[in-house]
């Protein structure tokens, strides 16, 4: 399954000690009524069970500059912010700079999903960066990104939505 693309993005909350946080290949915006995002944690994750004893979560989509934020989320769980720039959002959730896009939710539903965890959660704001950027994949093992010159226009009609 490393074989199909997805974005790169880390679930974070804040706990006594600071933000804890988690990359993600498998977040998805899920339903619209209500406004569902969701991710699959696998059940091996000691970052998974932590975040789990939250009731809210920041998810921010990493953009295609943000391979230090990758970097510095393969380290010690204590020590992944602290090499990052972000802020406390008003409902006290880790809000990492400058990302593609950064969600604040709230816990919708747990459910086991084989050898993960399926996490839904309900959004309650977005924060969009107000300019273009590109965002970072996960792809046969590695982070890479859109090529500007790969891109086409979206189709006026008949697009999927």
């Amino acid at each position: 399954m490393r074989s199909l693309p997805t974005t790169v993005t880390v679930a974070a909350a804040i706990q006594e000690n600071g933000p804890v946080g988690m990359l993600v290949g498998s977040f998805a915006y899920v339903s619209s009524d209500p406004m569902l995002v969701g991710f699959f944690g696998d059940h091996r994750s000691r970052t998974l069970s932590r975040l789990l004893d939250e009731p809210a979560w920041s998810f921010n989509v990493l953009n295609s500059d943000h391979y230090s934020v990758v970097d510095a989320f393969r380290g010690p769980v204590e020590q992944r912010f602290a090499r990052l720039t972000w802020t406390r959002s008003a409902r006290d959730l880790p809000l990492i700079r400058d990302c593609l896009v950064s969600i604040e939710a709230v816990r919708h539903s747990i459910l086991p999903a084989g050898d993960h965890t399926l996490v839904l959660a309900e959004v309650v704001d977005v924060h969009w960066p107000g300019e273009s950027v590109e965002p970072l994949l996960y792809h046969n093992g590695t982070t890479t990104t859109v090529h500007r010159e790969c891109r086409s226009e979206p189709a006026t009609t008949g697009a999927p939505r």
